[in-house]
């Protein structure tokens, strides 16, 4: 596997924008007849594509898209950056992308999921699939006071329950092909992606979704090469502030993912964003990636 970095006019010098995966000729074919058998996991979403080989997908997160650039004195991205990236992305024609959240700045406000729209036309005209991950700023919660009144006004008085519901609804009405799922499945050629929710707030939905990770990972299909997990918030990340600090529930992902690569041949790798940045980890043999380089303020 490798990773190919974009470089945004000296703006963002770590930016994962693309990932290349490549097989033999005999891999090709091997891979590309078992993925489509029906044994193991049934994947929630299946690509198919008959000349899978080789590909290309995007992997990063963290653009924020609103109507301005600053709130309250509090720069949230860089516009020209943001979208020289989308330009590469869409010079890189990839198969699909991934994007690990954060696509707006406030989820709840139907207008800048328009913004967002009209960045991501020049994908939207390739045909470009976007398969998310849903970011905190999705669906909050949303610290009013550090942006200023004018950019959160509309919701100072209103509950947290009611922001995220919002903004799931405004997430879902952008991509309808996963709602209603909170996490979900996607296979493609020799790779199968785990598209997570870092963002639950309760335990019985956390509950829920690390069992459905064990038994997705204990029925992986046969002729996969890679498993992703892709999500917001990163396992592992250098800070270590309270806004970045994984919670426990990661802590246990890891876990799981790890204890599993001990004993699976698929290689497993972990895309994240939140850290507007790009790092890279390995522990117990399974990679760890932040690619939160979208156009963010960077961290």
């Amino acid at each position: 596997m490798n990773i190919v970095f974009g470089h945004t006019h000296q703006v963002f010098l770590a930016c994962v924008v693309a990932m290349l995966l490549g097989c033999s000729k005999n891999a090709q074919k091997k891979d590309a007849a078992s993925s489509q058998q029906g044994n193991g996991a049934a994947a929630d979403i299946r690509i198919n594509d008959t000349k899978p080989y080789p590909f290309r997908f995007v992997a990063y997160g963290d653009m924020r898209f609103a109507e301005r650039t600053s709130y309250g004195g509090t720069v949230i991205a860089n516009a020209q950056a943001r979208q020289q990236v989308i330009a590469q992305i869409a010079n890189e024609a990839p198969a699909f992308l991934v994007v690990t959240g954060d696509f707006v700045f406030r989820g709840f406000h139907a207008e800048d999921w328009t913004y967002f729209d009209r960045a991501i036309k020049p994908l939207r005209d390739r045909g470009t699939q976007i398969f998310p991950a849903i970011g905190n700023h999705e669906v909050g919660p949303f610290p009013t006071k550090a942006y200023g009144s004018k950019a959160l006004e509309e919701i100072v008085n209103d509950a947290e329950e009611h922001v995220a519901a919002r903004g799931l609804e405004n997430y879902y009405k952008e991509f309808p092909n996963i709602a209603p799922r909170h996490w979900y499945s996607v296979l493609y050629a020799n790779c199968y992606f785990l598209v997570l929710d870092s963002e639950i707030g309760d335990e019985q939905s956390n509950a829920a979704q690390l069992p459905w990770v064990r038994t997705q990972l204990d029925s992986i299909p046969s002729g996969i090469d890679y498993v992703f997990v892709v999500l917001h918030r990163p396992p592992h990340t250098a800070l270590t502030d309270a806004v970045h600090k994984p919670p426990p529930w990661l802590t246990q992902l890891s876990t799981l993912l790890e204890d599993h690569q001990k004993n699976s041949r698929p290689h497993i790798i972990v895309i994240a964003g939140h850290v507007h940045n790009y790092e890279r980890y390995e522990y117990r043999d399974v990679a760890y990636i932040v690619s939160g380089g979208g156009g963010a303020a960077l961290k």
